[in-house]
């Protein structure tokens, strides 16, 4: 057993290297954020945040979780200073508590743990990208351009403060829901567009793309929670009802949207569920695919057969054509655009295989999908999996694995050790939307785009925290029968 000085060691270790790394992110920031003339706001605004992030870490945790300033600093295209801003925010909350952590510990109070088979691959990744911030920095190149890249994979720390913060199962499930107001928050943004549009439809690079799909990757993430809960709890459960239009309402998202990589890692995530709930629930699992199935044949059917110009009729014609061309290879014009990017992408990894490129990097593919071919530059990459290689090299890749394998076993093991249906849901839908995720990644940017770095890191910190409140949850669920 670790001796009290040990401890003490250990904590005061830990403070000095978060603390080091956060000071890093503060200086990025403010590097951009604080002109002179600013100076004096920017000292009073970091200290506000820095007091609220002490009293109140949830209200800045929610403010980080929030799609809108993730949607502003992607079209921004670099660290503009709405972003620098945001970084300072994001490392003025970790160092806030961190701080806190070790005040808390050297007075002898019990300090949550945020040990977990993740933590490792985190910390790994978190040392890969200053590695290759240092790399692209030494290469001379842009600054907004790597620190944008560096503030991508920072994301990954909110786990710390999410394991460390969220210790009770109120303080959890107020999280949670706080997850899905801002889904719902982000569908209706979408429906807002497509309404103030007037059309379901919109045309982008030649492609024709559903408005609703601004901010499906946040309904990715609560679809799957919502319908794991909703396979893991019976009728009878108190919250069935909410669960089931939660579940509906970003589930018809997710087939609206259009966004193929996002359908494939529905159906993959769907198929992994079905096979992990017992026999009993297949049934249920059967039953409500079989009317949705029946449901959008019997929507399709319509579509086809009356000649009316209804965007709302035509929706499934058109989202069917759209799943259709997956399997049309290289002669999909969308298809060959991916492709040529995939190659340039390898192309420029395979100088530096082991290490990567650095941050911060531009390259130019051919694009098919327009009305002619045309040459585009571009720092964005249709598979995070391809960018992290780009970036960080085999050993970036490595890690990303590593993170990916761990948080798999980790909340599928973490799932069968709770005895109330509701938190065994809770633990899997957590585990099933990091799974969609992660195969959302293979062609598309979930785990290489601003803001969804922390949504993974929150979801692999609260299965982090779960695990620390397990034995109190089994507790009362035994007192409770």
């Amino acid at each position: 057993m670790m001796t009290r000085n040990g401890v003490f060691a250990d904590r005061a270790l830990n403070f000095a290297f978060w603390s080091s790394l956060v000071l890093s992110g503060i200086a990025v920031g403010a590097a951009i954020a604080w002109c002179p003339p600013l100076v004096p706001l920017a000292l009073v605004g970091s200290l506000a945040v820095f007091v609220t992030a002490f009293m109140l870490p949830e209200a800045l945790i929610i403010l980080l979780l929030a799609p809108t300033p993730f949607y502003i600093l992607w079209q921004a295209g670099g660290l503009s200073p709405v972003e620098a801003a945001y970084v300072v925010t994001f490392g003025i909350t970790l160092f806030a508590w961190m701080l806190q952590r070790f005040l808390r510990g050297y007075r002898g109070d019990r300090v949550q743990s945020v040990n977990s088979p993740v933590r490792s691959p985190i910390l790994a990744l978190l040392l890969l990208a200053f590695l290759g911030a240092t790399h692209a920095e030494l290469r001379g190149k842009p600054f907004q351009w790597w620190a944008s890249d560096l503030n991508i994979i920072l994301g990954y720390a909110i786990y710390f403060v999410v394991a460390g913060v969220y210790t009770t199962p109120k303080k959890f499930q107020r999280l949670l829901n706080w997850m899905y107001i801002i889904s719902a928050l982000s569908l209706a943004r979408a429906l807002y567009t497509r309404l103030n549009d007037g059309g379901i439809f919109y045309s982008e690079f030649g492609s024709v793309v559903p408005h609703l799909s601004q901010g499906s990757s946040y309904t990715l993430i609560t679809f799957a929670i919502t319908v794991t809960i909703l396979f893991k709890i019976t009728h009878k459960h108190k919250e069935y009802s909410k669960y089931l239009i939660l579940a509906g309402a970003f589930g018809a998202q997710q087939i609206l949207a259009g966004n193929r990589s996002r359908w494939m890692a529905c159906i993959g995530m769907l198929g992994l569920l079905f096979l992990v709930v017992p026999a009993y629930r297949k049934y249920r699992f059967v039953k409500l695919g079989s009317i949705i199935a029946f449901s959008f044949g019997l929507w399709y059917l319509i579509g086809i057969t009356i000649p009316v110009e209804n965007g709302f009729l035509q929706a499934p014609v058109v989202l069917t054509d759209r799943f259709a061309s997956v399997f049309e290879g290289t002669q999909q014009p969308t298809v060959k655009t991916r492709l040529s990017e995939w190659d340039a992408v390898l192309e420029l990894a395979n100088r530096h295989p082991v290490i990567g490129n650095g941050l911060g990097n531009q390259f130019m593919y051919l694009g098919y999908d327009s009305l002619r071919p045309n040459w585009r530059k571009t720092r964005f990459v249709h598979n995070s999996f391809y960018w992290y290689y780009l970036t960080l090299g085999a050993l970036g890749i490595a890690v990303l694995l590593w993170l990916c394998v761990a948080g798999f076993v980790f909340g599928i093991s973490l799932s069968k050790r709770f005895e109330d249906p509701y938190w065994r849901g809770v633990a899997l839908g957590l585990t099933m939307a990091f799974v969609a995720i992660v195969g959302d990644s293979f062609l598309g940017s979930a785990l290489s785009e601003p803001g969804r770095t922390i949504w993974v890191g929150t979801i692999l910190g609260l299965l982090a925290a779960l695990n620390q409140m397990q034995h109190r949850i089994n507790g009362h669920a035994e007192e409770s029968a």
